[in-house]
């Protein structure tokens, strides 16, 4: 249920980029969108790491990313820009070295390796950038893991009002993406009632923006 709603408010958001560009409640919608596959890509590592198949999550979400990487530059007609897979890439990453990064002396290694991978979605400019592959770290440390509250949400709703005003000119619009947390809270006990296959999940994203990055290019001649 939750990846539907994820992909209804995505391909508005996506509609009006492409096509209505001054429609900015498209854009508003699919604020929402993000955060609900961030919490997507927390959940899957979780049930991959309980069985030690995280490095192969991560394979799949990297294939993914370079799959995505040519629609993506055609919906958005910006070559300089990194899709949404990437970001979600180096989000596992971060979560793995969570959990591997080795000890020097006691100490972790890993504020260094997280620190080495926001520089690397900063410097790649991936979509949404290191606030973005936060957003799965935050989805798993306050929604994911055990011990998560009902209440646990709000404590990711401090990162969209900095993600909103990080930018110049600042983008208010970036607040909106933290009304995912509740609906994701709501809807989590449900979210197993729709389920839509792995590969129809993976083959949306590209598909759907070749055609919009094919219909961009036509309307455009």
């Amino acid at each position: 249920m939750l990846k539907v709603c994820a992909y209804i408010t995505m391909l508005i958001d996506h509609i009006g980029l492409c096509f209505f560009p001054e429609a900015m409640w498209m854009r508003a919608i699919g604020r929402v969108s993000a955060p609900i596959f961030a919490y997507g890509i927390a959940v899957g590592y979780w049930h991959t790491m309980q069985k030690g198949t995280e490095m192969r999550y991560l394979k799949r979400i990297g294939l993914f990313a370079v799959v995505s990487q040519i629609p993506y530059v055609m919906m958005t007609q910006n070559p300089l820009q990194v899709s949404i897979g990437g970001t979600f890439f180096l989000s596992l990453l971060l979560l793995i070295a969570m959990n591997r990064a080795p000890l020097v002396a006691g100490v972790s290694l890993w504020p260094l390796v997280a620190a080495l991978i926001l520089a690397a979605a900063t410097v790649l400019h991936v979509d949404g950038g290191a606030m973005a592959v936060l957003m799965v770290l935050q989805c798993f440390c306050f929604i994911v893991r055990p011990g998560y509250k009902w209440w646990g949400w709000t404590a990711c709703v401090p990162l969209h009002i900095a993600w909103a005003f990080i930018y110049s000119p600042p983008q208010p619009i970036y607040i909106l993406a933290a009304l995912a947390y509740p609906i994701i809270c709501l809807m989590r006990p449900y979210d197993r009632k729709v389920v839509l296959s792995k590969r129809v999940s993976y083959a949306i994203y590209p598909v759907h923006m070749a055609i919009f990055g094919v219909a961009r290019l036509l309307l455009c001649t």
